[in-house]
Formats: C-alpha cells, structure tokens, sequence
C-alpha cells in the first residue's frame, strides 16, 4: 500500500482516538465544590489524591471474611492461591480504583505465611457502599494445615513498600513502556512456608 492510501486510514484513527477520549471524561462535582475530570478509567480518579488521601481513605475500608478454604490450592499455575470468600466495605469519603489486603495464615495459633496479591478491583464501591466477592489471595501452603486465615487493611504503609500497593501507584507505571520493573511482582509479595 502507498504512502498516500496510508493517509487517511491514519488520519481517521486518530480522530477516532480524539473523539472517544473525549467522550470518556466526564465532569464531577466534589464535596468541596470544586469540580474535577475523571475519565471513565478508575486509576485517573486517583490522580486527585496525594498518598497521604488514599492511606487515609484505606484506613476506612473494612474487609471481613465471610468463609475460607484452604485445604485445597486453587489455580493453575504457581503461585497458587487459597479461596476466601469476601466482604468489603468502603467507609471512606472516596472511591479508590484498588485496594491491596494482607491476608494471613496461621496454623495452631502461630502466622506461617502472609500475601499481599493479588489487589483487589474497588473502583465500583462508592463510599458507603459492600460487595461480597470471591477472593484468591495467592500464598497457598500446602505443607501445612491452615486452620485459621484473616484479611485486613494495613493501617500504614512503609516507604519501601509502597511499590507494593497498586492504589499507590500512578496509572502510567502500569504498562507504560519501560515500566516492568515499576509494576509489583506478585511472588515477591507472598511469603510462608511452601
């Protein structure tokens, strides 16, 4: 094909691209009057926040686990991830587009392992609002009987890991190009015996 037919296939695209970029984005209306964009994308919502916002408004979600099976590994590949099944709760005065519980396993009243993958999708709980979800904290041990398993929000977040917390991390760190080393590694974020 020649250079000229190329033209305006290209041309089209990139109004295309325009025109539904700008569709996307939608006008809110915040509690302090202000008003700001926000794209039809959870992660450009959190763009708003400062860190010290979305650790506040993490502190106010409230995780409680409704039942738990960890004598089975669920998945089909490592690293394999026990069953809980999840309510969530946004107590904030936000909507955050992830949130990343720490789930721990203890066998005989002693923690053998703890995982903070995969995050969980949250950017359709409007403060206020529960969802019960299906949840596979990866970190199964199947040496081990668990017999105890809990989920919580962490209060606090070191510096060091904030790597970890995708709500904490720009939307351009994920799949922007050069930005593999940004995004978190789920294994590197379980720990327990195996």
């Amino acid at each position: 094909m020649s250079t000229n037919k190329l033209e305006l296939p290209v041309v089209l695209l990139g109004i295309f691209a325009l025109a539904n970029r700008a569709c996307s984005a939608e006008i809110i209306r915040q509690d302090a009057g202000s008003v700001t964009a926000r794209s039809a994308s959870p992660d450009n919502e959190t763009l708003a926040l400062i860190p010290k916002q979305i650790i506040d408004a993490r502190r106010e979600f409230k995780v409680e686990v409704l039942s738990f099976d960890t004598s089975r590994r669920y998945g089909s590949k490592f690293p394999y991830s026990d069953y809980v099944k999840l309510r969530v709760t946004n107590n904030s005065s936000v909507t955050l587009p992830y949130l990343t519980p720490l789930t721990k396993r203890y066998s005989h009243g002693n923690q053998i392992g703890w995982s903070r993958a995969p995050v969980i999708a949250v950017h359709d709980l409007r403060p206020g609002q529960s969802k019960t979800i299906d949840y596979y904290p990866h970190g199964h041990l199947s040496v081990v009987a668990v017999d105890k398993l809990t989920v919580e929000i962490e209060p606090a977040v070191d510096e060091e890991d904030i790597r970890f917390f995708r709500e904490l991390q720009r939307p351009m760190e994920y799949g922007a190009p050069g930005s593999a080393e940004l995004a978190p590694r789920e294994d590197a974020n379980v720990r327990g015996r195996r």
